[in-house]
């Protein structure tokens, strides 16, 4: 963080997500003498439509620069470094995209946990169905993006976590169920999870609806230091009083974190039921995935705000079409 902070964030350019592994690795292995590399780089990934290819980059220079100087590759570390490697550009992302990078396999979607970190690949039916992506517009990486990007990192691992732990542990009996909620979640009991959903909007409901970073910092003052350091940007473009939405982004997660499970669950149902013949009970749970779909479209729309204008003219079009089962 120290060299971010003495480096500042660069002027946009594509060759920076490269310097980031190559940075990355010099301040991971100091002693070392590393040597760089030439580099020829030709993609399928259309670039700046949105599709990570900007991780890709960091992801496939980090295996380049490794392969160069004799490093073992173990996908793990390589996930964990070119999250943190990116962060040169000055995101503040976490590592789901450079984990799909490193653990994807044909067919299969990839099932990711990080608290501890697991992959598991969930085979897919394919035969009767494609994913088809359109790209909209080109991805703006500008400094007013970022910084909502930003924002949203910044809500979703600091801000949210201390209004619950604070909101949690002035309720025994409300902390109890939220850490039942908790184990089903880490189990992937989607049962279970459903059982306990009101506990979720119970919660929900005691978070505030928005929070301005001089009245979360009043209340958790010893988080400032952290904040200020990972998040820079935040605090000069927002500033101390423009209201973060909290609870929004909360419902947003939680409601991805229920799809996700019910997702992986119905995706295995789906590939047997395909595998034994049973090609109603496929289609009937492919139907499912595609509402799951529309769901987090909305979601992602209403309450994480990140879609655009042209996204939904797309999706409006989209969506009607004969064998379109859902779109997000």
């Amino acid at each position: 963080m120290s060299y971010l902070a003495e480096l500042g964030v660069p002027p946009p350019n594509w060759i920076n997500y490269i310097k980031a592994s190559a940075f990355y690795l010099q301040n991971l292995c100091p002693e070392e003498s590393l040597r760089g590399i030439d580099l020829l780089v030709e993609s399928t990934i259309p670039p700046a439509g949105g599709a990570s290819s900007s991780s890709a980059l960091v992801v496939v220079s980090g295996i380049g620069v490794r392969a160069a100087n004799g490093m073992k590759i173990d996908m793990d570390e390589l996930a964990e470094s070119s999250s943190r490697a990116e962060w040169l550009v000055g995101t503040r992302g976490g590592k789901m995209d450079h984990a799909t990078m490193c653990f994807a396999r044909e067919n299969h979607a990839l099932l990711i946990s990080f608290h501890p970190f697991s992959v598991e690949p969930i085979p897919m039916p394919v035969e009767r169905y494609r994913w088809v992506t359109f790209y909209a517009h080109p991805a703006d990486k500008g400094s007013a993006v970022m910084s909502e990007y930003n924002e949203r990192s910044a809500v979703s691992k600091f801000i949210i976590p201390a209004l619950l732990r604070d909101v949690l542990s002035r309720s025994e009996s409300l902390e109890i169920r939220w850490r039942s909620l908790l184990n089903a979640i880490a189990s992937r009991d989607r049962a279970s999870l459903d059982r306990e959903w009101k506990t979720i909007e119970m919660v929900l409901s005691l978070l505030p609806q928005s929070i301005t970073l001089r009245e979360f910092l009043s209340r958790f003052e010893e988080m400032e230091g952290e904040l200020r350091e990972l998040y820079p940007a935040l605090f000069q473009v927002k500033g101390m009083d423009s209201p973060l939405k909290v609870r929004d982004r909360a419902e947003h997660h939680l409601g991805e974190i229920r799809r996700v499970i019910a997702a992986a669950e119905i995706l295995k149902e789906a590939h047997e039921a395909g595998s034994e013949g049973d090609i109603r009970g496929e289609i009937d749970r492919m139907t499912q995935i595609g509402r799951l779909l529309d769901e987090t479209h909305r979601s992602l729309r209403d309450l994480y705000e990140v879609s655009t204008g042209r996204i939904e003219e797309l999706i409006q079009l989209i969506r009607p079409c004969d064998g379109v089962l859902g779109a997000r």
